[in-house]
């Protein structure tokens, strides 16, 4: 048996039983299947977790915020992810070389298995996002390593990615301009708090020229410049 079949299996096993003891109480058990398909993704994303240390040194991973070089917007993403409901929370904000705040949005109530697949998601949608407000030329920022690798290099086996990568890769080549760089956690803050505050609705919330009043003092952390004004749109501007 393989070693990466051999870790599916302990999971699954793992899974099954975890389910039986469960299901005493509770008195419903989970569908089998089921529980066979999300032992997969999880061995899976493990595996991934473990094997992107092979692949950090290829990525560039700033350490701080910093505006994009001229000519190009930065878009920071995020995902939030609530386990057992399988619901993920979106956040994406939008800033220039002057490191002026553009755009932003929080979208919440999406289907997503695992926390790397919400993460990918917020990619995919930060992209379909900043084609629909007319910017051709990014740098998409995020703080996951397995889903910063995952769009890098699409050659490795995340099954559970594979159709939001095909999205990814189309959205890119819509784009003059498309790169995917690696942040530290602690400089992604505006994008989980946006990932993090829509994840109780089902709408998408987008801020033009002004940002939401929670997210001010993050901006400002960072040199942020904000506009006076502000406009919210709920609703998807697709």
């Amino acid at each position: 048996m393989r070693l990466e079949n051999l870790g599916w299996f302990r999971v699954a096993i793992w899974m099954l039983w975890s389910d039986r003891n469960q299901g005493v109480m509770r008195k419903n058990r989970r569908d089998g299947s089921r529980i066979m398909r999300e032992a997969k993704i999880y061995a899976e994303s493990f595996i991934a977790n473990i094997e992107a240390k092979d692949y950090v040194h290829a990525l560039i991973i700033n350490s701080r915020w910093s505006p994009p070089p001229v000519g190009l917007y930065k878009i920071n993403v995020d995902g939030g992810w609530r386990e057992g409901q399988c619901i993920g929370g979106l956040g994406c904000v939008v800033r220039d070389v002057n490191s002026c705040f553009m755009a932003s949005f929080s979208k919440g109530n999406t289907r997503a298995l695992n926390v790397v697949v919400c993460e990918a998601l917020a990619a995919r949608d930060a992209l379909a996002f900043a084609l629909d407000i007319g910017l051709s030329k990014v740098v998409l920022e995020m703080d996951s390593s397995v889903a910063t690798n995952a769009i890098k290099y699409p050659d490795r086996e995340l099954s559970e990615l594979m159709r939001t990568r095909v999205y990814i890769k189309s959205l890119g080549q819509r784009l003059q301009h498309f790169e995917v760089q690696q942040s530290a956690r602690s400089y992604n803050k505006v994008a989980h708090v946006l990932a993090k505050k829509t994840l109780d609705f089902s709408n998408m919330i987008v801020w033009m020229e002004g940002a939401p009043d929670d997210i001010v003092h993050l901006l400002l952390d960072v040199g942020t410049y904000i506009s006076s004004s502000s406009l919210a749109l709920v609703g998807s501007l697709r």
